[in-house]
C-alpha cells in the first residue's frame, strides 16, 4: 500500500516555533515514512519546482535531510490537476486530485485552520491533513505501516492481494525486478503460471521493463523454453500494455543455495517479499498463508549483482514492435 501525499510548498515555511534538533528529527520522522509508504503526488511540473524551491529556504540540516531523499521517493505528476489556495488561504484542488490524494501535508497555520480534517465535496473519501513534520503519525501512515505487517491469507483474492499491496508500487515505477529460482520450472510446468500472471498485471500499470532472474538445471533447459517464453509475452502485449521489454537472466540453479528469498523490486526502492514463489499468483485464490512486508533494498541489490556474476544465459525479449 502507497500513501499520496501532496505538499503544500508553504508548509516548509511555516514551521513550528521548536527547537532545530527536534524539528529535524521530526522532519527525518516524516521523510523515513515517505520513503517507506508514501509517493508525493505533483499537480503539474512547476508544483514540483515550488516544492524544490521552498526546500532550499530551509535550515541547513532540514535542507540537507530533504535534498538527500528526494531523488529516492517515488513521485508521480497529474498534469491536469491543479492545487492552489483561495482568498481565505485554504486549499482547493481539481476533484480528481481530491480524489487521488490521501493525505495532505501542510505547515501549522493551514493545519490548524482545516482543523487537521479537509473534505472536498465532490471527493469519495475523506482527505486527511497533516502537519508536514508530524507525517509519520497520520492515519494513512499508520495503515500502511499496517498493512506491510500484515500477512496475507491463505483464500484471500490474488486480484485483491495485487490492488492492495502491489499495484500502488506498479504505478509508480517504470522498472521491475523479479528475483524467483524456481520461475522457469514453473512456466515449463503450467505455462500459464504465477509469474507470467504477475507479469500481465504488470502490463496493466506503468512498468516499461520487466527483468526476471531465475534459475535453471543447464543451457539446454532455457534453450528450449526461449520460443513459448517469447511467444507468451508478445502474445499478452499486443501492443496494448506498458511492457516494451522482459528480460530473462538465467543462473545455474546452485547459484540459488543459501539465497531462496523470492521478491519483486519496484524501482530502485522499494523490494517486497514474496517467499513462497510467484506461483502463488497462478490460482485464484493465495494457497497458504505468508508474510509480505517491505525488505531492505541494499542487501537485495547486491544479491542481484552476485546472481549476474554467475549467469549462464540471457535472453532479451522486445515488446514495442
Amino acid at each position: 500500500m502507497l500513501v499520496p501525499v501532496i505538499i503544500d510548498p508553504g508548509s516548509f515555511d511555516d514551521l513550528p516555533d521548536i527547537e532545530l534538533p527536534v524539528l529535524s528529527a521530526l522532519h527525518k520522522s516524516s521523510i523515513s515514512s515517505l520513503l517507506r509508504h508514501g509517493v508525493v503526488v505533483f499537480p503539474e511540473v512547476e508544483f514540483e519546482t515550488s516544492v524544490a524551491q521552498a526546500i532550499m529556504k530551509l535550515p541547513q540540516r532540514l535542507r540537507e535531510s530533504w535534498m538527500a531523499a528526494l531523488p529516492a521517493m517515488l513521485v508521480r505528476t497529474s498534469p491536469s490537476a491543479t492545487f492552489d489556495m483561495d482568498a481565505q488561504g485554504l486549499p482547493e484542488m481539481t476533484p480528481e486530485l481530491a480524489r487521488e490524494v490521501r493525505v495532505l501535508a501542510c505547515g501549522v497555520t493551514l493545519a490548524g485552520l482545516l482543523q487537521l480534517r479537509i473534505e472536498d465535496s465532490e471527493a469519495e473519501e475523506v482527505m486527511e491533513v497533516a502537519r508536514l513534520e508530524l507525517l509519520s503519525e497520520s492515519g494513512a501512515f499508520h495503515d500502511a505501516a499496517s498493512l506491510n505487517s500484515r500477512d496475507i491469507l491463505a483464500g484471500e483474492n490474488r486480484v485483491d492481494v495485487w490492488r492492495e499491496r502491489f499495484q500502488p508500487l506498479a504505478e509508480a515505477v517504470r522498472t521491475a525486478t523479479i528475483v524467483d529460482r524456481y520461475a522457469l520450472k514453473e512456466f515449463a510446468r503450467h505455462r500459464v503460471s504465477g509469474l507470467i500472471w504477475a507479469a500481465q498485471q504488470l502490463n496493466s500499470s506503468t512498468v516499461r521493463n520487466l527483468t526476471v532472474i531465475t534459475g535453471a538445471r543447464d543451457l539446454e533447459e532455457f534453450e528450449e523454453l526461449k520460443p513459448d517464453l517469447q511467444q507468451t509475452f508478445r502474445e499478452m502485449n499486443m501492443g496494448r500494455g506498458s511492457l516494451r521489454k522482459v528480460t530473462w537472466s538465467v543462473c545455474i540453479d546452485q547459484a540459488f543455495y543459501g539465497a531462496h528469498g523470492r521478491y519483486i523490486r519496484f524501482g530502485e526502492s522499494h523490494c517486497v517479499l514474496v517467499e513462497p514463489g510467484f506461483d502463488v499468483f497462478r490460482t485464484n485464490s493465495m494457497r497458504q498463508t505468508f508474510p509480505c512486508p517491505r525488505v531492505d533494498i541494499a542487501s537485495q541489490l547486491a544479491r542481484e549483482s552476485e546472481l549476474r556474476s554467475k549467469r549462464i544465459d540471457r535472453m532479451e525479449i522486445r515488446l514495442d514492435r
